[in-house]
């Protein structure tokens, strides 16, 4: 070989070793959620990762490619539950605070559910069964409204658990009091 031939394959081979890196694939970044149970609920999940809406790999993993250490943020009903930085070419197993809200209610009435947070409200009702359940509610303020034959209103700091909603009927006096001559 001459010299300008070593030269050549060595350039070659310098230019390859420099443009590898930029053209390389990404490694897949997998996502796992969980809640407080440890029951699985990523297809409940929006996982955006910088910018990017994370796909469903299979049942329980979401898939991102990335090249680098990127932002993860994950919502349920449109609240921000939890947020990481992910390197790449890793799993994460994520546990959310979402819970299973139980709601006892009178019977024959409409709930209103409010997540304060996201604005979503979830409408149930008590004509088939007194206990309602509704899933993945992210903890934080949640505004119960209860239509019967009384309406009522609660703002709550929702944790998990179970809401119970007392039937009661109530008189304001004051009202009464100028038809009592007082």
């Amino acid at each position: 070989m001459c010299r300008r031939e070593v030269a050549r394959v060595l350039l070659l081979t310098l230019t390859a070793a420099l443009i590898a890196p930029a053209i390389a694939l990404a490694d897949p970044i997998y996502i796992v959620v969980y809640d407080p149970e440890d029951e699985v609920i990523t297809e409940e999940c929006v996982i955006v990762v910088d910018n990017r809406t994370a796909e469903m790999y299979n049942s329980t993993h979401a898939i991102v490619d990335a090249n680098s250490t990127v932002l993860v943020r994950i919502y349920v009903r449109n609240v921000l539950v939890y947020s990481f930085s992910a390197g790449s070419g890793k799993l994460y197993r994520v546990k959310v605070k979402v819970g299973k809200l139980i709601l006892k209610l009178p019977k024959n009435v409409k709930a209103y559910v409010t997540i304060l947070a996201s604005g979503e409200t979830i409408e149930v009702d008590s004509f088939e069964s007194d206990v309602v359940e509704i899933e993945n509610v992210p903890y934080g303020l949640i505004k119960v409204r209860v239509v019967g034959a009384i309406t009522d209103e609660r703002v709550l700091n929702y944790q998990g658990g179970v809401i119970e909603v007392e039937e009661r009927a109530y008189v304001k006096w004051g009202e009464f009091l100028p038809w009592l001559g007082w």
